[in-house]
């Protein structure tokens, strides 16, 4: 009788080790259906927009006449700065550094900003992102910007 216990504890043991391997082997096809599902998910999300730090310079300021927009009224002051591929439909996200806070508050220089597209015959397809302000900036400004593409 004591030979039959063994054989049933020993049947035991190796069907709970099978089970052991079982459950495994179905949680790594689940982990690994998943981990693949997250790679196809990232690929498919819409372009990350990288920063790019940049200047705009105190310099090359151009002034409109305070009728020519309603911009110019509040923000007579505007430089475009120069962006190979943008386009008026692309937005252009912008943060100054903190080191040129008080330079850009001092010209008051705006919280937005305009996309425009490239010139017409423009080869190079640089576009702009324009700035305006009450007053030319008496120093360069540090910033980075971040260009989300815009719908055609």
């Amino acid at each position: 009788m004591s030979n039959n216990k063994f054989t049933i504890v020993d049947e035991l043991e190796a069907l709970a080790a099978q089970a052991r391997a079982w459950s495994l082997q179905q949680i790594a096809e689940v982990a690994g259906t998943a981990a693949e599902a997250l790679r196809e998910i990232e690929a498919l999300k819409s372009d990350k927009p990288e920063s790019v730090a940049f200047t705009i310079p105190a310099t090359g300021w151009t002034k409109e006449e305070p009728t020519a927009s309603a911009a110019a009224a509040v923000y007579p002051y505007y430089y475009d700065f120069p962006v190979v591929g943008l386009t008026a439909t692309d937005r252009a996200s912008v943060t100054v550094a903190d080191a040129s806070h008080k330079t850009a508050a001092a010209c008051g220089l705006s919280a937005t900003n305009e996309t425009l597209d490239p010139a017409e015959g423009d080869t190079t397809k640089t576009g702009y992102i324009r700035f305006r302000a009450v007053t030319a900036p008496t120093a360069a400004i540090s910033a980075e910007y971040w260009i989300e593409t815009g719908k055609e």
